[in-house]
């Protein structure tokens, strides 16, 4: 199914369309949406990257981006936020210099977690879950003083 034709919804507050077989990309009118508080687009089949239109949603407190088939590199605006957002379970990675939440669980990463993991020092969240990690876990993950989440 391709993504619905929203574009004349522009005052809308709350989009959920979660597990409806959407096999397209996400369309960049959704930046448009100004209105958004809450985004879901979870558990689909949505490919591409996450449109950089998004990042002017001011009011946007929730996106979950869930179980799809997006790639590309997380925003940086994503990782900035400190609102809700979830964009786990997809083809996505970090940027390199990432400073609140690493998210990669299900990325079938077959290596083991580098020492420089403890480098990134404002790091909140880190979620290697769902992985074929090797080896031990470092010690310098005990100098992240500002972890939240780990997974």
């Amino acid at each position: 199914m391709d993504f619905p034709n929203l574009q004349n919804l522009m005052e809308m507050e709350k989009l959920v369309l979660r597990n409806c077989s959407i096999t397209d990309s996400i369309l960049d009118y959704i930046g448009e949406m100004t209105s958004l508080k809450i985004l879901d687009l979870s558990f689909n089949r949505l490919t591409g990257q996450v449109p950089d239109t998004m990042e002017s949603l001011p009011h946007l407190e929730y996106l979950f981006l869930t179980n799809n088939l997006l790639s590309g590199t997380i925003p940086s605006w994503i990782l900035d936020s400190n609102d809700k957002f979830d964009v786990s379970y997809n083809n996505i990675t970090g940027p390199s210099s990432l400073n609140k939440g690493l998210v990669l669980s299900n990325r079938s990463v077959t290596d083991s977690i580098p020492d420089y993991i403890g480098d990134m020092t404002s790091l909140k969240t880190l979620d290697l879950s769902f992985n074929n990690l090797t080896g031990q876990i470092p010690d310098t993950i005990g100098s992240l003083s500002k972890l939240e989440y780990l997974n």
